[in-house]
């Protein structure tokens, strides 16, 4: 038998209530992401991209349809077993780096590790600190790195346990074109070498950051774009 998908999404909406008023955000998206899987999610402000990948981050829950996670209807599940399997499988990177200031970078390390669980947390690190490229500066405190330093360290935290996930909302954001190449360059060998499904959000296209498959998010529908760029 095929192995389920990463991710699958079946009719999926969302909706928020606003002075009595219903705003559609999602309106029935499907889409799947297979084991080992790069893509980008491309879409402007207002087009429902946050929502969905934070739908697929297991941060926010559906109005309705269906959301599978490596292969758990999470529709069905209790908050806390949601939040286990999210802390178990799933990276979350958001825009704000989710990194502790007044704390090392080896602390933010080794706090991210332990809650996440599982052995070697002293392996793990020493690999999160050469893929972030911050091998003797773990002592250094999170406030004083750079956007891309934070970018780095904030998506190699979000890798211990066993997670098959990687979500991350536009982390090319705010970088120099000669910085973001490294953020793209970082997700695809962590894809390479680890396995790991991943997708990426991001307003549009950048010719400096072009990775995986290119899935389009417009008025609340998603689709899968074309060879051809249709």
């Amino acid at each position: 038998m095929p192995e389920d998908p990463v991710v699958r999404l079946e009719g999926v909406e969302k909706s928020y209530s606003m002075s009595g008023i219903d705003i559609e955000i999602l309106r029935g998206v499907n889409l799947e992401l297979g084991e080992g899987e790069v893509a980008s999610i491309l879409g402007s402000y207002g087009s429902g991209r946050t929502t969905l990948l934070s739908i697929i981050g297991l941060i926010t829950r559906p109005s309705s349809g269906r959301v599978f996670i490596c292969g758990k209807d999470t529709t069905r599940l209790s908050r806390g077993s949601i939040e286990s399997l999210r802390t178990r499988k799933v990276g979350f990177l958001s825009r704000a780096f989710g990194l502790i200031p007044d704390l090392t970078v080896l602390e933010n390390l080794e706090l991210a590790f332990q809650i996440t669980g599982g052995e070697g947390i002293e392996e793990r690190i020493g690999r999160a600190l050469t893929d972030a490229g911050m091998e003797g500066g773990e002592y250094r405190m999170a406030r004083s790195l750079s956007p891309l330093e934070s970018r780095m360290l904030s998506i190699s935290k979000n890798l211990g346990g066993e997670v098959s996930l990687l979500v991350c909302d536009d982390p090319a954001a705010g970088l120099s074109d000669k910085d973001s190449p490294k953020i793209a360059r970082m997700l695809k060998k962590v894809n390479r070498e680890m396995g790991i499904s991943i997708i990426v959000g991001a307003p549009g296209r950048r010719t400096d950051f072009d990775i995986g498959t290119i899935i389009r998010i417009e008025n609340g529908l998603a689709a899968r774009e074309s060879p051809d760029g249709t």
